[in-house]
């Protein structure tokens, strides 16, 4: 009887280590992919510096532009004036409705048609307006008619490099979608729902099973304390690795570090909290030993 005891005591420790890792790794991740942390995060990128101290997003600008400047520029319109519109928030605000709806369709499978033509017209315009009105750039009206031009007349490349989810994952070859299915499965609400029954039951089990022996505490304090050091190690190699790896891509790397912050600091509040009920219970433990 005792040995089953301890092999269920081991399995319930065993569930609530990986549920609580992994709540510890997706609810945060959840968050940060949210629209308006994706918006912040972009808006306060300032991509006019960037394009001046880095050559690789630059180049990376271009080739992602390369339609609309190639036309500009033989009317005669300036580069420093596409990446002053490109910098304005209105663009960098549809940046984020773009990134932020592509991470939500591929995390959850939801439709979204991520921007017209005449929206983004609408956008440049108010943009031009607004750089016009703050008075530190001056765009004329002939080059704010010609830049408008050109965004109509390369509509279809334009709609090319942003189009709609549903149509993304019509063009996606069959293993790329069952991919995609586990993704939306790993970070859908009802595998969250099953972690976090998993976490609550095995902490019933183990509060069962150590009662008597006052131990079912420090049990679960130190499973849920070292998933959440095992996550904080993962997530600072994570961020160490795609500095390195990114470090020439500083759009996607602004992300991540966006969004790791958030299993950062959640893991570390986890693991101090754990910490303080591992002593607490400790020195009350030892009280109540010297008592007897």
């Amino acid at each position: 009887m005792k040995i089953l005891k301890n092999i269920f005591l081991i399995i319930l420790i065993l569930v609530l280590f990986i549920s609580s890792c992994s709540l510890i790794v997706l609810v945060p991740i959840k968050y940060a992919v949210n629209p308006d942390s994706i918006n912040k995060v972009i808006t306060n990128i300032d991509i006019e510096t960037l394009v001046e101290e880095n050559p690789e997003f630059h180049e990376t600008i271009n080739k992602t532009l390369e339609p609309v400047l190639n036309e500009t520029k033989k009317l005669g319109v300036d580069e420093k004036t596409i990446m002053k519109i490109v910098n304005s928030k209105e663009i960098k605000g549809m940046m984020a409705g773009v990134t932020s709806n592509l991470i939500d369709y591929t995390l959850t499978g939801k439709e979204h048609e991520l921007i017209s033509i005449d929206q983004i017209k609408d956008l440049v315009n108010n943009a031009i307006d607004d750089i016009n009105k703050s008075g530190y750039y001056e765009i004329s009206n002939e080059d704010k008619e010609n830049i408008l031009n050109v965004v109509t007349k390369e509509s279809s490349t334009i709609e090319e490099v942003i189009p709609d989810t549903n149509i993304i994952e019509e063009n996606l070859p069959s293993s790329t979608v069952d991919m995609l299915g586990s993704i939306r499965f790993i970070f859908g609400n009802k595998l969250i729902i099953c972690l976090a029954i998993g976490v609550v039951i095995s902490l019933i089990g183990i509060v069962i099973l150590k009662w008597k022996e006052a131990k079912w505490l420090k049990c679960s304090s130190i499973t849920i304390m070292v998933s959440s050091l095992i996550v904080l190690i993962g997530v600072i190699a994570i961020r160490l690795g795609s500095k390195m790896l990114l470090k020439d891509n500083t759009y996607i790397l602004t992300i991540i570090k966006s969004a790791s912050k958030y299993n950062l600091a959640l893991s570390l509040i986890v693991f101090v909290i754990m910490l303080i009920t591992i002593i607490v219970y400790s020195i009350l433990h030892k009280k109540k030993v010297n008592a007897k």
